[in-house]
């Protein structure tokens, strides 16, 4: 941990020697890992023979895979949150060894499982055995790589390089013995491996004991929050590894088994440059979430340019030995006939493989913003591409086509995840600025040890966490300031502090129903950069509660959630009592404690936030504009067409949910039914004005294609909004005529009233 903290401390543009160091450090680490595994088939195959050999790499195959889920569901999130706000990294670090060990637990019953079914299916005695040894390594191998990633994570490639290196003297030594002996085997070699994996991590367990703590709390949070970034990190692995071993299905299926042999020994050379790819990836992770960290969206982008620059500048120089002397490697390594003339195309899949590592980086940076599903979309078009055109090109032009094919595909992959890079990444992130406004509200006090989390950004301001880490109080006052970085062309900071000012002195501290409301107190406001400095408050929205498991989405429906929307709707009842509005009424600015049963009120909006809501000539009721906000929100969110294709329709339900039961609680407190159905087409009237207004889009070329999807969007939302509000009535029975008509009756009834 000194050298993370010692990073911790530097700034991006310090780390220039620590950076060399840590890119050669990464490699070398790689080198051995590679070279292991190569002696590794090489020892099997001299001492052994090739069915054992088989039989090895097909175990070996599966372990890997198991590794590699591990990678994209626990460990990669580990490497993007590990700066997140919520305990210690201590703690943070314990909740991830904690989800690794469940997982390999998990990992190691399925494989159980699997070697039953093999043993009832009478199956060969070496594959029956072979699971066996494969279930019997599995945990030690997964706490292996979680010691060597949890290394990389914290940018301490020396400790993953000894760790690796000595694995490899084990696992060779251990190999040569057993083949100069004569026990040499595929289960032999898996014992090996096994042992190679385990002893080295156990010491370095023991000496990393101290930088784990274990709290029940911390481990359901981690759970919750590697589930929803590492499901989409696992399905882009996914993904990708269908795109790679494509190629080798469509040749034996279109060109038989020989074309597959030549593709295969291509590939054996192409796959020389995979050490230099993996080496260099390792720490581009933790890089970029450290860039993320400390200079937001500019130090991440400036930071991803550079892993580029890097990773082309190394692919560049692969491309070149490939076209002066990749047909001799291949006439030295295969010397049949079919193995001839094939240096152009060693070039091309030579350049098809430098086009998708341009893309590597821009796909962490995608994932260090959480922006998985953008990769997703991404490598599902380039992968349907790219079977398309080697299909095509496979049967006209032979291998060379496959190989252009591969090209083209990877090449339209890597400029998509720049795009989506592009797209997402907000440039306005300066630390530097929240800093200038820190030190005006300290008065020039030292502030050095204050860390800088990025909580949030729209197009209209950004938010961020400070924290003092050295014991000193920021202004002798607060361990915790949160500062909203302010645009000045859309926001007025005088107008947006008195609003927070209005929201703290009606709510903060109040209690409803066994509940206490917060809201933060504005401390500051600095006009250049514009920003206002406010209290933090505790909490997290519904969203990062919900989930696609069971146990969730009951939670989500519960009496808990339903008591906490009757306790914002008797919180903003008497906030609107007072004539106030709060303007941007939105499910992102309520923040719920579920083990401290607190609801923390966030963000009064200001004109630039909604005109609707602003004009109080148009629509008096503070009620009736806060709801229709409410709504509208909860039903626009099909404008991200793509983010509505795969996000989880848990979130959305339980958001109406919440909505539900939140209007309801305010309709029952009406005695007169006119007026409860005044109320309830007053809003829908409101939500349709958020409508109209938010997706009334310019005129303009790409405006061609939204203007047609505006009318799709508007009437999705409207019948979303419409059943909410049909709900309502329905349990509040204000839109019958008579006691006997049926739920399904009064549904359709409010429907077509509102329509």
């Amino acid at each position: 941990m000194q050298a993370d903290s010692r990073i911790e401390r530097a700034s991006i543009f310090g780390l220039g020697v620590i950076v060399r160091r840590e890119h050669i450090l990464s490699l070398a680490d790689q080198a051995i890992v590679s070279a292991t595994g190569f002696s590794t088939t090489f020892l099997i195959a001299h001492w052994s023979g090739s069915t054992q050999l088989g039989i090895y790499a097909l175990g070996l195959s599966v372990l890997l895979s198991v590794v590699a889920f591990q990678d994209s569901l626990i460990l990669q999130p580990y490497q993007i949150h590990r700066f997140y706000p919520g305990g210690t990294p201590a703690e943070r670090a314990g909740a991830s060894l904690v989800l690794s060990i469940l997982f390999s637990v998990g990992s190691l019953l399925l494989l159980i499982i699997v070697s039953l079914a093999l043993l009832v299916w009478q199956a060969t005695l070496e594959t029956i055995f072979m699971s066996w040894a494969i279930a019997g390594i599995l945990p030690f191998a997964l706490t292996r790589d979680f010691a060597r990633r949890f290394a990389f994570a914290h940018l301490d490639s020396g400790r993953a390089l000894l760790l690796d290196l000595v694995a490899a003297i084990i696992q060779l030594s251990a190999l040569v013995w057993l083949g100069a002996s004569g026990r040499m085997s595929a289960l032999s070699a898996c014992a090996a491996l096994g042992a190679a994996c385990a002893l080295p991590t156990a010491l370095w367990f023991y000496s990393a004991r101290a930088e784990f703590a274990f709290r029940a709390r911390h481990v359901r949070i981690a759970f919750t929050e590697t589930w929803a970034l590492g499901k989409w990190l696992l399905a882009g692995r996914i993904t990708v590894q269908v795109q790679g071993y494509i190629t080798y299905w469509l040749a034996a299926a279109i060109g038989g088994a020989a074309v597959t042999g030549v593709y295969a020994a291509c590939m054996s050379i192409i796959g020389v440059a995979n050490p230099l790819m993996m080496g260099l990836s390792n720490i581009f992770m933790p890089k970029a979430v450290l860039a993320w960290k400390q200079d937001g969206g500019p130090g991440l982008w400036h930071e991803t340019i550079r892993n580029t620059a890097l990773m082309a500048a190394a692919m560049t120089a692969f491309c070149l030995v490939v076209i002066f002397a990749g047909e001799q490697v291949m006439h030295i390594l295969y010397h049949r006939i079919e193995f001839a003339g094939l240096g152009q195309t060693l070039v091309v899949l030579a350049l098809a493989m430098s086009f998708g590592t341009l893309g590597t980086p821009s796909s962490i940076a995608l994932a260090t913003m959480k922006r998985p599903r953008a990769i997703i979309v991404v490598t599902t078009i380039e992968a349907f591409l790219t079977i398309a055109l080697v299909w095509i090109l496979l049967t006209k032009w032979g291998l060379l086509g496959a190989a252009y094919g591969l090209l083209v595909g990877n090449a339209a992959g890597a400029l998509g995840r720049w795009v989506a890079l592009y797209l997402s990444l907000s440039k306005v992130s300066d630390p530097a600025s929240v800093m200038r406004v820190l030190q005006e509200f300290t008065n020039g006090a030292d502030n050095s040890r204050c860390t800088i989390v990025r909580l949030s950004a729209n197009e209209d301001a950004e938010v961020f966490e400070v924290n003092s880490t050295g014991g000193q109080l920021i202004l002798d006052t607060y361990n915790t300031v949160v500062v909203k970085l302010i645009k000045l062309e859309t926001s007025s900071t005088s107008e947006i502090m008195q609003a927070q000012i209005d929201l703290h002195n009606a709510l903060d501290g109040r209690k409803f129903n066994g509940w206490t409301i917060f809201a933060p107190r504005p401390l500051y406001v600095c006009k250049s950069p514009p920003a206002i400095i406010m209290t933090a408050v505790s909490g997290q929205p519904i969203a990062s509660y919900a989930s696609e498991r069971t146990s969730n989405s009951d939670a989500l429906i519960s009496e808990v959630f339903r008591g906490a929307a009757r306790t914002v709707a008797t919180a903003m009842e008497q906030y609107w009592s007072s004539g106030r509005r709060h303007g941007d009424l939105n499910l992102g600015n309520l923040l719920f404690d579920l083990e401290a049963n607190t609801i923390s009120i966030i963000d009064a909006g200001t004109r630039a936030d909604c005109r609707i809501c602003s004009d109080v000539t148009k629509f008096r009721s503070s009620t009736v504009c806060d709801l229709a906000h409410l709504l509208w929100e909860v039903g626009h969110d099909v404008t991200d067409l793509v983010k509505d294709l795969v996000r989880s329709q848990t979130t959305r339900m339980s958001n109406e949910v919440f909505v539900e039961a939140l209007i309801c609680t305010i309709i029952d407190r009406i005695d007169d039914r006119e007026e409860k159905r005044r109320l309830l087409n007053d809003i829908w009237i409101c939500a349709q004005q958020h409508l109209d207004d938010k997706l009334d889009l310019p005129w303009s070329v790409r405006g061609l294609w939204n203007i047609s999807a505006k009318q799709i969007v508007k009437q999705i939302a409207k019948r979303r909004i419409a059943s909410i509000l049909a709900r309502v009535g329905s349990h509040a029975n204000i839109f019958a005529k008579g006691s006997g008509q049926s739920e399904f009756r009064r549904r359709r009834t409010v429907q077509s009233t509102m329509s």
